[in-house]
């Protein structure tokens, strides 16, 4: 699940890189995160903080 939320971070940065506006990918990137945080909370019945600090999440960056 992480290399498909990784995967389409990316292949929406590569198409826009060459446009003058690819910082507005950074709220993008955000909302990804955040999404991916609350599915594994919910997989796991943890709370977003406690996502957050898992080992296997941190490799994110």
């Amino acid at each position: 699940m992480v290399q498909q939320y990784n995967a389409e971070v990316r292949g929406l940065y590569n198409y826009y890189k060459i446009a003058d506006n690819v910082r507005i990918l950074g709220r993008f990137n955000y909302v990804m995160k955040f999404s991916m945080f609350k599915t594994f909370g919910a997989k796991y019945k943890l709370h977003i903080s406690g996502v957050e600090g898992n080992t296997v999440i941190s490799t994110l960056g």
